[in-house]
């Protein structure tokens, strides 16, 4: 029997031309390192022995499961990919096709828009404003089709039934509670939600647009000036200016400045809900404790029950000035 040495596969003892090729026939198993350009290659594999992929983790090429054997893509943690912005972290694509998973890659979809809004009646209204009516909604498709779309319309969500999966618009009914428009007095506001929401489908994860339109119930403060010195006797004829008067706003509290404003031989009137609280003055930056005081005689503070168009009740603090005003003044209630 004739013994041998078989040559040590190296570099020392062999060696390949850049210009030269091998071709490998049989079945050629690397139990040691292969690399390729640098970059080590492992081919064992570890957990399931299906639906794997070759991915680049951690400085090596190696075998790791795919999402349920569809073709993905994967970034390690160290390493940073920059096609729209600095990524880093890792990350994860999947698609049928290499085309779908670099497109939900690079090119990711768009959620469908929604919008809502009311048809009938106003967003912001006065205590006792019970108006109902319709809502008026559009579900626009982006990129997947629209699949499903449903309305609140204070009763809880219902569907709609979809046409085609594109743009559609549509209305619905909608009611309020009555707690919201008449609440207990001294309620500063109350509000109610309406809202659309629209979902895509067909694509690798439905996508969620939701849309709101809110109704917000309050009383109004009102200012005005006026010749005769009222008292809380007076609550018809000062009611009835109030529910006249242009120079009113929505508001939850009594600090406002009023600048500048122009009088003739008038008395300034400042008057809102008595829960705001009991207001100081500052007129051309001075305070002036005599404007708004209970206790002077006359009070120039005192309460009406005054009733809105909508026949809320709500206990009013009117506050004035202690004398008729000419020219213009700078004025602030806190």
């Amino acid at each position: 029997m004739t013994f041998f040495t078989r040559p040590d596969f190296s570099d020392i003892m062999m060696k390949q031309l850049p210009d030269s090729s091998i071709s490998l026939s049989g079945t050629t198993d690397f139990v040691g390192v292969l690399k390729s350009k640098g970059v080590e290659i492992d081919g064992s594999i570890t957990g399931a022995t299906s639906g794997n992929v070759l991915t680049y983790i951690d400085g090596k090429i190696k075998l790791a499961p795919s999402e349920a054997g569809i073709g993905a893509i994967y970034q390690n943690a160290n390493s940073v990919l920059n096609p729209f912005g600095d990524v880093t972290g890792t990350f994860f694509v999947s698609g049928k096709t290499f085309q779908e998973t670099a497109a939900a890659m690079f090119y990711p979809s768009i959620p469908p828009d929604a919008t809502i809004s009311l048809q009938t009646g106003l967003n912001s209204r006065l205590f006792g404003d019970n108006t109902t009516g319709n809502l008026e909604w559009i579900a626009t498709r982006n990129t997947n089709p629209i699949g499903l779309i449903e309305v609140d319309g204070g009763t809880g969500y219902t569907n709609i039934t979809v046409i085609d999966g594109n743009t559609q618009t549509g209305s619905t009914t909608y009611i309020v509670d009555s707690g919201d428009t008449n609440p207990v007095t001294g309620t500063s506001s109350t509000n109610q939600s309406y809202s659309l929401r629209v979902t895509s489908t067909g694509g690798t994860v439905n996508e969620v647009t939701t849309s709101n339109t809110v109704v917000t119930w309050r009383n109004k403060r009102y200012w005005f000036n006026d010749s005769t010195a009222y008292t809380s006797g007076d609550t018809a004829s000062i009611s009835i200016i109030l529910t006249g008067s242009s120079s009113n706003e929505f508001a939850t509290s009594l600090a406002k400045t009023f600048s500048p404003i122009a009088f003739s031989n008038e008395y300034f009137y400042y008057v809102y809900p008595k829960h705001f609280g009991v207001p100081s003055f500052t007129v051309n930056g001075l305070p002036n404790n005599a404007w708004g005081n209970s206790t002077a005689s006359p009070p120039t503070l005192f309460e009406i029950t005054f009733i809105n168009e909508f026949s809320y009740a709500e206990t009013f603090y009117v506050a004035r000035s202690d004398n008729k005003l000419n020219a213009t003044f700078n004025i602030v209630a806190s």
